[in-house]
């Protein structure tokens, strides 16, 4: 309690300062009565939990050469990307038969990959110059053998998830990677001759911690988290709005046993939470009103990306902002590319930033997942993973799923949003 009161006392000092920046930042794209649920939110939380901005924190991260030459890059590679790429009749999209994928690399500047020396077909901005690469396989060849692993790890008596823990492409090094559980010759040969084999995938032995089966992974992370209830109590966040009261989420803070994700409509119409599956529980006001629940687990649950939609009810409010920040955006950040910068808000660990490692991972029991490097820890599955380019514009990515150990640091995997919304009937919503 002594903690709470302290927290709204903070925040008491800095809501004038977080006022201003609100103004600041988005006095022609809010109205008034969004106005005044940051306020509240400020007056809540201030700049205690989230008092750090994106652009100051990806900065202090990646450093400030690095963000200047990806926001130019990222520009460039959304101009080249609608030149090359192609809708098909199944609502998918098609790429030229010589484009081997792109990335940023390690100064945030775009990389090309093509089989062909002859690079007439990719358009580039006039006035701009890209890095461009010569590599063995194409995308649509990559694209293919990650479909076909999908088919064979959800077929009944696969052997896969004996053999390896994980699989990820690997855009710049225009392979696949499949992390063993044993690196042998053995598992090798094993691999190939009872699952797939091709000259684009690259063995390599697992570098996580063997000894926590990923399975069980978020029940032992919890189990080690001392300060769990803390965590819930200092994170809940109740407003009492005239005439009625809501209880108001917002990005990153505590639903259910987890962090909110974002906000969706489901085909239905009703507005709520997407967050993960296994921590997806029924959340209760301090007033005992449920706010937010699973009303059609059938329908609003995928075990597969690890997501839930849960419906907001009794005044359960969400607001589409990272506070300090400036509001999300209603709309998909884009496919996931290597080495793009996201940021991660949970209740834990608050706001990370970090680089998409791979744009496409197999996990046990999951698929089409992106990796990440940013921090996370117990209690921030469920929370909202966004892409941001410069000061005001932030669009969701997806969620954190899950957490997997190794020596040179954690990886944190995370759902895709459009994937989510497509195999849980969504589309995006705000207010």
């Amino acid at each position: 309690m002594i903690k709470r009161s302290m927290c709204i006392v903070l925040a008491f000092v800095f809501l004038f300062s977080s006022t201003t920046l609100v103004y600041s930042k988005n006095q022609d794209t809010i109205d008034y009565a969004y106005l005044e649920y940051m306020l509240l939110i400020d007056e809540l939380f201030g700049d205690e939990y989230f008092g750090v901005l994106v652009e100051d924190l990806q900065i202090a991260h990646h450093g400030e050469m690095f963000m200047q030459n990806y926001e130019a890059s990222h520009h460039m590679l959304n101009e080249f990307m609608s030149n090359i790429t192609v809708q098909n009749r199944m609502g998918g999209v098609s790429y030229p038969d010589s484009f081997s994928g792109v990335y940023f690399d390690s100064d945030g500047n775009l990389v090309i990959l093509t089989t062909d020396y002859h690079t007439d077909e990719f358009f580039v901005p006039a006035g701009r110059t890209v890095d461009t690469r010569v590599v063995q396989f194409s995308y649509n060849t990559l694209n293919e053998l990650i479909d076909i692993l999908i088919d064979i790890s959800f077929s009944e008596n696969s052997t896969l998830w004996d053999i390896a823990d994980s699989i990820a492409l690997d855009v710049s090094g225009n392979r696949i990677d499949v992390r063993l559980t044993e690196y042998s010759q053995e598992y090798i040969d094993l691999f190939r001759r009872t699952i797939l084999d091709s000259p684009a995938l690259y063995f390599v032995q697992s570098p996580y911690s063997p000894e926590i089966p990923f399975d069980y992974l978020e029940a032992y992370l919890e189990s080690q988290t001392e300060t769990h209830e803390d965590i819930i109590s200092t994170n809940d966040a109740y407003i009492d709005i005239s005439p009625a009261s809501s209880y108001v989420f917002i990005p990153g803070r505590r639903i259910g046993n987890g962090s909110v994700g974002y906000s969706a409509t489901c085909g239905a119409g009703r507005r709520g939470i997407v967050t993960t599956a296994h921590s997806a529980a029924v959340h209760t006001a301090p007033n005992g009103n449920i706010v937010a629940s699973v009303l059609n687990p059938a329908i609003h649950r995928c075990i597969p990306t690890d997501s839930a939609f849960m419906t907001l009810q009794n005044g359960g409010t969400f607001i589409p902002s990272i506070p300090a920040n400036g509001p999300l955006s209603n709309q998909f950040a884009g496919n996931p590319v290597q080495g793009m910068p996201v940021v991660n808000v949970g209740r834990t660990t608050n706001m990370t930033s970090g680089i998409i490692t791979s744009p496409l991972s197999l996990w046990p029991g999951r698929y089409r997942a992106a990796e990440s490097d940013f921090v996370s820890a117990s209690g921030d599955s469920g929370g909202i993973v966004f892409h941001s380019v410069g000061s005001a514009t932030h669009h969701v990515l997806g969620i954190l799923v899950a957490i997997v150990h190794r020596p040179s640091g954690n990886v944190s995997i995370i759902s895709r949003a459009d994937i989510i919304n497509r195999n849980l009937g969504l589309r995006f919503s705000n207010l």
